[in-house]
Order: C-alpha cells, then structure tokens, then sequence
C-alpha cells in the first residue's frame, strides 16, 4: 500500500463519526500537514454523504494537531439533486482542531459545454533543466521526503541562499513512493509545496496556515503534476497564497487559496 492510502485510511464508529490514525509522513515540525488533513476529512465526508464526487472543501485550523488517532464528526446540512454539503470536525483528545466545510457533487453532473479555461501548466513536462529541491538535513520538513519536486533552478537557488524578487514557486511533483494522482489528493498537493514566501525571503520562518480553500475540478491523469504558487500580498504578518495543479494531459485539476502567519 502507498504511503498516502495508508495513512488517509478511515473507518467509521459511529453514526457520522469517522476515526483515521493520522501518520507523521507528511509532517512540518511536529504538526501534520494541512492539506493532508483536509484528505483525511474529504474521504471521510465522501462516506457519508450521498454524492460521491468532492468539488471544494474549506478549513480552518484552530489547534494544532498532531500525528495519531483522530476523530472526524460529519454534519450533512444540505442534499439536492446534483450536490450535497457538509460540515466536518477534526477532533483529537476531545479538542476540536480544525472545522470544514464541504460540497460534493454528482459525477455525471457536469457540462463539457461550459469549459473554459484561461492558463496553461506552468512548468512544461518536458522540460529537462529542471532542479531537485534541495533538502538540508535536520531543517527540511520530512513532508518533502514524500515527493520528487523538481523546480526551476533560479527558484531553487532561493533555498541555497539567493532568494529572488517574487514570491513565486513553481515545479513538477510526484509521489516518491510512485502512486500516481487522484482527487483524493489533491488537497495534500496544494498544500505540499513551501510556501511561495520563501521564494522572496528564503527559507527563514515558519509560515502555518490559518483558512485554505481547496477546489478539486478534474481527476488528475496519470504523471506528474504541474504546480504554481503564488504570494502576491503580505500585510502585518499576513500573507495569501493562490496555487494551481494541472495534470499531464494540460488540463486544470485544482484550484486553491489560503491565508498564512508568517512567523520568525
């Protein structure tokens, strides 16, 4: 079993109430991932509602959590014909976490018709000067340990040093362990990148996320993936990142947006 399918894996006790052991993989410090949160509780969510397909989930993070057992409380408020909503509830040692909000929709609810699409993948899968990102032991985060991110070399300088003049990151992901996307991930890759800050300030603070919005509109294609992040305003201490996934067939499969503290 792939890293990622064992450690979302949930099973239910109770009515609505679903428990997940939460792994340490895709940990910054000793907190696991946002993204890889909002997975857990996508999965969980997609158990209890009755539309089968997630289209956007909203969090906010109050507590931290930490890897081990935790609870997931799912609220169905709303079922129609084509969509079904619901709130969810991260809950570990009897304190609530973090809160969601979700909407879920019919597989064969969607109109070709209405595609239209502004953008392109923005590093090209062919490319072949692409950089490794450089890991420093002890310092990189062990969530980067999970994927192969290759990046272009002036942005990758910025960890060695040599920060540039845009909060831009930029690059190609797969899983190291080669799973290959689906949508069930797509919330832990939005989140899986260092933040686009650095890209302008270098890897010098620790940036937690306090909202974050995750839009998943396609089911990724087999390959890598092509992402971008951008941070395009910072004020007292906080900052937005907007990032975009497009899978190796060019198409958008996810759209995500997320407000962060920047911390020393």
């Amino acid at each position: 079993m792939f890293v990622f399918d064992a450690d979302t894996q949930i099973e239910q006790v109770g009515d609505f109430r679903y428990r997940c052991e939460l792994g340490a993989h895709y940990n910054i410090g000793k907190v696991p991932n946002g993204g890889y949160q909002m997975s857990v509780v996508t999965k969980a969510v997609a158990a209890a509602v009755e539309h089968a397909r997630p289209l956007v989930i909203t969090g906010y993070f109050m507590n931290r959590t930490h890897a081990g057992p935790v609870f997931i409380d799912v609220e169905p408020l709303n079922s129609s014909r084509t969509t079904s909503t619901a709130m969810a509830r991260l809950i570990q040692d009897d304190v609530e976490t973090a809160r969601f909000l979700t909407t879920f929709i019919d597989l064969a609810s969607g109109n070709d018709a209405l595609d239209h699409v502004e953008g392109a993948p923005p590093i090209d899968f062919g490319r072949t000067d692409l950089m490794r990102l450089p890991t420093i032991d002890g310092v990189t985060p062990v969530i980067l340990e999970q994927f192969h991110m290759d990046m272009d070399p002036a942005l990758a300088r910025a960890f060695m040093g040599q920060p540039g003049d845009t909060a831009t990151i930029q690059g190609l992901l797969r899983f190291a362990d080669g799973r290959e996307p689906d949508i069930w991930c797509l919330p832990l890759v939005a989140d899986a990148w260092p933040p686009a800050w650095f890209m302008l300030r270098g890897p010098t603070s620790w940036v937690p996320t306090l909202e974050m919005t995750v839009q998943m509109r396609a089911e990724p294609a087999p390959g890598p993936l092509s992402c971008k992040f951008t941070s395009r305003f910072a004020t007292r201490g906080y900052l937005e990142e907007d990032g975009e996934v497009w899978d190796s067939e060019g198409r958008l499969v996810a759209l995500s947006r997320q407000t962060a503290r920047v911390l020393r």
